[in-house]
């Protein structure tokens, strides 16, 4: 599993960052003392460093340099969440890379892929409350879709399918009133998912394998908005 060591003010931008890595999930500890960032990379080693720039004691541009300046830690990657204008002063203070607030998850995934092996969706999933139904069968039944991404969506169901069922979804994104119809297969199943309402489902994870073309843009869409809150 991929580390990530996010240091900022947790009031920051580590907040949308740690809400952005723990859909993917990677291992993320946080630090907001620059002067413990030293102390918890020696101990836990990450893959990557995530920067902010509202630590307490050392500054971030300090905390690199010191960082940078470490044998043992020196190759681990930087990533300064900088603001339009500070993009010279943290490159010279010795990161690896930069990103400009406000983080844009697809450039947030494209600078990490950069610097470790990530293996990445090749579409990033995003969190999603709707109502749905299926057909499997020919035999319709109702569901919760959890998260859709470009290529596939969880849904939960406490109905029993197999892997590989061939499945009929129809739902609508929030962001349009279209229905959309699309041809998927079930390729995972996930036992005991808890649902808001407390509720125990089964999870399917679905690939989709046919999609109408307005369909395909109406989920492009709704996978640049943040829906998780809909």
């Amino acid at each position: 599993m991929i580390k990530i060591l996010l240091a900022d003010d947790p009031n920051n931008t580590i907040h949308m960052e740690r809400r952005l890595l723990n859909r993917e999930n990677f291992s993320i500890s946080s630090v907001s003392d620059g002067n413990k960032v030293m102390e918890l990379a020696a101990r836990e080693r990450p893959d990557i460093i995530l920067m902010g720039s509202r630590l307490s004691g050392l500054n971030r541009e300090e905390c690199c340099k010191v960082l940078k300046s470490d044998p043992a830690l020196k190759k681990i990657p930087v990533i300064m969440v900088v603001e339009n204008g500070q993009e010279q002063e943290c490159l010279k203070a010795g990161c690896d890379d930069i990103i400009t607030k406000p983080i844009n998850k697809f450039e947030l995934f494209k600078k990490l892929k950069g610097h470790i092996d990530l293996l990445v969706r090749e579409h990033i999933r995003i969190p999603m409350k709707i109502s749905a139904s299926y057909s499997i069968n020919g035999e319709e039944f109702p569901c919760k879709v959890l998260d859709m991404s470009e290529s596939g969506m969880l849904i939960a169901s406490d109905k029993n399918h197999a892997i590989k069922s061939s499945i009929l979804l129809k739902f609508v994104v929030p962001t349009s009133h279209i229905a959309i119809l699309a041809l998927g297969m079930v390729t995972r199943i996930v036992e005991n998912i808890t649902l808001s309402t407390g509720e125990i489902s089964i999870g399917y994870g679905i690939k989709f394998r046919k999609m109408p073309n307005i369909g395909v843009q109406v989920i492009a869409k709704a996978c640049q908005t943040d829906l998780s809150d809909n």
